[in-house]
């Protein structure tokens, strides 16, 4: 399981080998990607583009182009293995989907590198909030459940095991549900990039994110065991 690798042109790619190598080295039947794969702040909204800092954003085929040469590394460190691969978009992938809402003239442009992207590396994926392994639950207002006890709201709600990303803090939590000896646990490993990396839009605020992925044994639709790899000893044991 990979949480937020958040790839931007900015950022080193040797993770995502790394990541790879891990794969190839305990052969899982799947990977699962939770979404926020990719920054894509070329259409982040957050930065006016006629401030300093919109000035500074790529341009969308420059991350494009990055998401191709870090998924080149992830297929480079995997070597042969041929399991699934599937990416639960999230939010910052449907970036691409709200822009091309609010710019009709280009439909289909934005959306389509996106689909290349994936398909040309052998990733499947399913929409934005639709439930897989979800990126992370939408609620009723259709925005991601957020705030810094998320896994409580989730957990109220959820009636099957959950694994979440986009707060990039760790969470392991079981809830009791009413019946006999019924519960469902609630999992995000934090994210996936680098060891200490904070993204710039953090600031001075506090983060306490969390460096993993997760190596997951579902059995009967419910996570058996789950062991957290910090991402720091990938770049110990696969770095170059």
């Amino acid at each position: 399981m990979i949480f937020d690798a958040d790839d931007s042109p900015s950022l080193r790619k040797d993770r995502f080998r790394w990541m790879g190598r891990y794969v190839q080295e305990h052969n899982p039947d799947m990977v699962v990607q939770v979404g926020d794969m990719f920054s894509f702040d070329s259409l982040c909204q957050i930065e006016p583009n006629d401030t300093l800092l919109g000035k500074a954003k790529p341009v969308f085929t420059d991350d494009i182009a990055s998401g191709h040469e870090a998924l080149r590394e992830f297929d480079r460190g995997a070597g042969g293995w041929d399991g699934e691969k599937h990416v639960t978009l999230g939010n910052h992938e449907h970036r691409a989907l709200s822009f091309t809402n609010r710019t009709p003239e280009i439909a289909g442009l934005l959306t389509e590198n996106l689909d290349n992207l994936l398909m040309t590396h052998g990733w499947t994926y399913s929409p934005y909030g639709a439930l897989y392994f979800v990126h992370v639950p939408l609620s009723r207002m259709g925005r991601p459940y957020g705030g810094e006890h998320v896994e409580n709201r989730i957990g109220s709600l959820a009636l099957e095991d959950t694994v979440y990303g986009h707060t990039h803090r760790a969470v392991d939590k079981t809830f009791t549900k009413t019946g006999a000896n019924r519960s469902v646990r609630v999992i995000s490993g934090g994210c996936s990039l680098e060891e200490g990396h904070i993204e710039p839009y953090v600031g001075h605020a506090v983060s306490g994110w969390s460096y993993n992925i997760a190596d997951l044994v579902i059995d009967g639709g419910r996570i058996r065991r789950c062991t957290m790899v910090p991402m720091g000893d990938l770049a110990e044991r696969y770095g170059d």
